[in-house]
């Protein structure tokens, strides 16, 4: 007789929830635009904490609900959806950098961590890493059923939040810091069934406020707990079907993502734009354009998205 799994477990809370969510997708290219808006110091761009920490929740709860999967399947297709791309870009980027100036070693070094973020491509190999290790995370905690399940990554998520906060760090190591709390948060949301879910949004502006009012720093923590997590779970309460927009917008996110440094370069280099509404509006229309054109050539999308 086939096995029914636990009540209330991981499996159980969320085996009606494989099919894609519409909101979800277009959450992920209004992510996008905000990031781009942001490099291009644009109105708009104070959204950037809110879109990572959507990008992150989103992937730290995806991860945890397929956590089902045979690792090594769910190993093989992250490392070909963010490492891949990941490979291909940082050389792109690195050897423009190097063109940039004057091949001089130190224009890479103050791109790469530790001094460095590598822009945009950062999240890429954070988000395999911690994906990967939601997933082997999930296993284990699926089986103190689904209370403990949410518990912890909580808990987890509040520890580091109160910690990282204390450390000194170069840019390049403290971004991968900053946003591993939502990615606990994440991974809470995919132990609970959509009911508990509004109690993971709770514990976020509950953990904003008690850090706050222990005059610990909260400003990074107000975007990520405030308005980038709540966003996640609504758009997981209310999931709109799948249509050709929601996929549109679900395929544009990342190429938007990957190509938008390149288009302001060349946009500031040959325009003289300045900083503004304006250059945030001619990069978004022009990287879509540009994600746009290589979506047309399939086995170029293919390779660098």
């Amino acid at each position: 007789m086939k096995r029914t799994p636990e009540a209330g477990s991981i499996r159980v809370a969320n085996a009606s929830r494989g099919a894609r969510n519409g909101t979800l997708d277009l959450l992920r290219f209004a992510a996008a635009i905000a990031i781009v808006l942001f490099h291009a110091k644009a109105p708009g761009g104070w959204l950037v904490t809110p879109a990572l920490t959507l990008f992150t929740v989103i992937l730290t709860y995806q991860a945890g609900v397929a956590a089902e999967r045979p690792f090594g399947l769910m190993l093989r297709q992250r490392s070909d959806r963010l490492l891949r791309p990941f490979a291909i870009w940082v050389t792109i980027y690195g050897l423009l950098r190097l063109a940039d100036g004057g091949f001089d070693l130190a224009a890479l070094r103050s791109w790469l961590p530790p001094e460095g973020t590598m822009h945009q491509l950062w999240f890429l190999p954070f988000g395999f890493v911690i994906s990967i290790s939601v997933a082997a995370g999930a296993r284990r905690l699926r089986a103190l059923g689904p209370v403990a399940g949410a518990v912890l990554p909580i808990a987890a998520g509040a520890l580091l939040a109160a910690f990282y906060t204390t450390l000194t760090l170069p840019p390049g190591l403290s971004v991968f810091l900053d946003y591993l709390p939502p990615a606990c948060f994440g991974l809470a949301l995919a132990a609970l069934g959509p009911a508990q879910m509004p109690f993971v949004s709770a514990a976020g502006v509950a953990l904003v406020l008690a850090l706050g009012g222990a005059g610990i720093e909260t400003e990074m923590l107000v975007g990520q707990f405030l308005i980038g997590l709540p966003l996640t779970v609504l758009a997981l309460l209310v999931p709109l079907p799948p249509s050709r927009l929601t996929l549109w917008c679900a395929d544009r996110s990342i190429a938007v993502y990957l190509v938008h440094p390149l288009v302001l370069s060349v946009v500031l280099r040959l325009t003289g734009l300045q900083a503004g509404a304006m250059l945030g509006l001619l990069v978004i229309v022009l990287s879509v354009a540009l994600s746009e054109a290589i979506y047309r050539l399939p086995r170029l999308s293919r390779l660098l998205f």
